[in-house]
């Protein structure tokens, strides 16, 4: 018996005479971030998922390190989680570490009748039969990675984003080596405004420096004992080759996209249609390689002013500033705005421009420019004819540029 209802249980509740803010929500196993986010009341999710999936399971978003552009928020990271492992003589085990009332944390047999009156306990939960749920009074164990934003910010550890780091609990990045069945994550106030940015470099150097430089704020606000949070919602690179891949490969991707909504259940029976039609004998390479010779006849996606600046510059961020009451955004794009002057006195032609989207449909087009990049890497290449491997990278945390790849690769994998 397992849940598997996709629903959105909350809990942790603060009620006062006006609004109900919903500090953390208990998800199962098929609840998706989309169906989380409905159900919240005046609170964000944990994180987003990248260009991988478009709807995807909040179990699939701790499975496999997403959400790491998310600043502020941190990646789907988290220490309460119910899942079930295989220990070394290959018996199933059922490790509950939620930090429930009533669901006492421990590691028992699957099979054991602890872990049958378990399952079910937490059956009824998600079916919304068991009761009032609260943390336990002793639960230390944190919902989220409260400290990544500040741990990012400083710039000087060797992993500059989640989808490289494998600390936590075994849920955490595990890639389906274990079985996800409840995980409790923190909810977040959303921003009052929120800005979007196309940022343009001369440079990966430059890039490096931008980010270095925006994320002082937050090192100063540390410094000077401030407990406010000075850096971006998010932010995202991107190289020429990915700018022109997505432009050439994936028009009519982000158009449907943008139409319908990444939530709209069209958009599964549309891919589910694709999929089966590569699968027929001899024509598995057909919708794409017609997708990308049919690109050209859409109108190109992003906005002039971005054109002109993916047509002058090489590296490019997409950032998105917040503000939350304590002037973080306005803060911050000062500080990118410095940063671009600064930069301008040493050379002729200015080496960063900044683009703000000056609509909510603009600054969605840009979202979705950046979300459909793994789907056109894959599209362009088919239709070339070539061959690629698709690397999910960051900026680097010490040295400038773009870092060389080792002989011997590193590999951060539970």
């Amino acid at each position: 018996m397992l849940p598997t209802l996709d629903c959105a249980c909350h809990l942790a509740c603060q009620a006062s005479a006006d609004r109900i803010q919903l500090r953390s929500v208990l998800t199962a196993p098929g609840s998706t971030r989309r169906s989380q986010e409905m159900r919240l009341f005046k609170r964000e999710s944990h994180s987003v998922l990248g260009s991988v999936f478009l709807n995807p399971t909040v179990a699939a978003g701790v499975a496999f390190g997403s959400g790491g552009t998310q600043l502020r928020k941190g990646p789907a990271y988290t220490e309460r989680a119910l899942y079930c492992r295989v220990d070394e003589d290959r018996r199933v085990l059922l490790v509950n570490e939620l930090g429930l009332e009533g669901l006492p944390d421990g590691t028992v047999p699957y099979d054991s009748a602890e872990g049958k009156a378990l399952l079910a306990r937490v059956d009824a939960i998600f079916r919304g039969d068991g009761g009032e749920l609260r943390t336990d009074a002793a639960c230390v164990s944190p919902a989220s990675d409260r400290e990544y934003g500040a741990r990012m910010a400083r710039m000087d550890g060797d992993i500059s984003r989640f989808n490289a780091d494998t600390r936590g609990p075994a849920v955490n990045r595990c890639e389906g080596k274990v079985l996800i069945l409840a995980t409790v994550h923190d909810t977040y106030e959303p921003p009052q405004s929120k800005t979007t940015l196309w940022v343009s470099t001369d440079s990966a150097e430059r890039a490096f420096e931008l980010k270095r430089f925006l994320f002082g704020a937050q090192r100063e606000a540390e410094a000077r004992g401030d407990s406010s949070i000075f850096l971006p919602a998010s932010i995202e690179y991107m190289n020429r080759d990915a700018v022109d891949a997505i432009d050439e490969a994936a028009r009519l991707y982000i158009l449907v996209i943008g139409l319908l909504g990444v939530d709209n259940p069209l958009l599964k029976p549309l891919f589910e249609t694709k999929s089966a039609f590569e699968r027929l004998p001899m024509m598995s390479a057909v919708p794409d390689t017609l997708l990308c010779a049919f690109n050209g006849l859409l109108p190109p996606p992003l906005p002039e002013g971005v054109r002109d600046a993916c047509a002058a510059y090489d590296h490019h961020l997409l950032i998105d500033l917040g503000e939350y009451g304590g002037g973080e955004a306005s803060a911050l794009r000062q500080r990118l705005d410095d940063f671009a002057a600064a930069a301008a006195e040493t050379v002729a032609t200015p080496p960063v421009r900044i683009h703000e989207a000056t609509s909510a449909g603009e600054a969605k087009t840009l979202s979705l420019f950046r979300f459909v990049a793994a789907a056109a890497f894959k599209v362009w290449c088919t239709g070339h004819g070539a061959k690629g491997l698709s690397l999910d990278y960051a900026l680097p945390t010490d040295v400038g540029g773009v870092p060389p790849i080792p002989l011997t690769p590193v590999k951060r994998l539970r």
